[in-house]
């Protein structure tokens, strides 16, 4: 009997650890195609045609290699619809790339979520900046865009629940499939960027969308700032741009 008890502990902690160990493998793809597109988005990192051809060819290479065969449902013909506007693109289409880096990031988000992807460090950060436009959307709308104050302070906290969603992933998740992030940097970004929520919310007391302005402007230079430590021309000096 405990001959039994213990194979059967045997077998758990060696299907526990198989599946710590594919667990990488299985977005490995993921990472390494959203850091390529980080170049691109939120901020338009490389410096000319050149960086940027090497950024197209390697979201194209990753494509080829990775998505096409491990990925097959309906919504990878969208994802690769995406793939395919942002390799043909130069620089005179700056705010296009951008806007293809981002419905491609958020098509990879939507495919993590179909496969039951819980755990990637990005994805709550993508639903904050959703948040944030929103709120920022309301801010500069003279009408606010005829939004309820409560429901204008509901967004607010909806942002700022994926923020602490994001705080809640510890360094050795985002080491484990990030390995070359600065956390040092990283954790102060992190705070800085938790320092302008609460400005934000201590604006609200007075009432006047004028006020709510610039700790919103805040908010999305520091976002923008998180977001680069995750690209690869942070991340690797081999990278054109360093």
């Amino acid at each position: 009997m405990k001959t039994i008890f213990f194979l059967l502990i045997s077998i758990v902690l060696v299907v526990d650890q198989v599946r710590d160990d594919n667990r990488p493998q299985e977005i490995e793809c993921f990472v390494e195609l959203d850091q390529e597109l980080l170049n691109l988005w939120p901020t338009m990192q490389v410096k000319d045609e050149y960086d940027l051809s090497i950024v197209q060819k390697k979201i194209k290479d990753l494509w080829c290699d990775h998505f096409v065969y491990h990925f097959k449902d309906e919504n990878l013909v969208y994802v690769s619809s995406q793939v395919d506007v942002i390799i043909q693109l130069n620089l005179n289409d700056r705010q296009l790339i951008t806007i293809s880096a981002w419905n491609l990031l958020r098509a990879n988000q939507e495919l993590r979520n179909s496969h039951h992807i819980t755990d990637y460090p990005l994805d709550p950060l993508f639903d904050f900046f959703m948040y944030h436009q929103e709120t920022k959307s309301t801010i500069s709308d003279p009408l606010f865009g005829l939004r309820e104050w409560g429901e204008f302070v509901k967004n607010i906290d909806d942002m700022t629940s994926e923020f602490e969603s994001y705080q809640c992933i510890v360094e050795s998740q985002i080491a484990l499939y990030f390995p070359l992030m600065d956390i040092q940097t990283h954790n102060m970004i992190v705070s800085d960027l938790g320092q302008c929520i609460e400005d934000l919310y201590a604006s609200l007391d007075s009432g006047y969308t004028d006020d709510f302005i610039m700790p919103c402007d805040m908010i999305e230079t520091k976002y923008a700032e998180l977001l680069r430590l995750y690209s690869s021309i942070c991340q690797s000096q081999e990278l054109p741009g360093l």
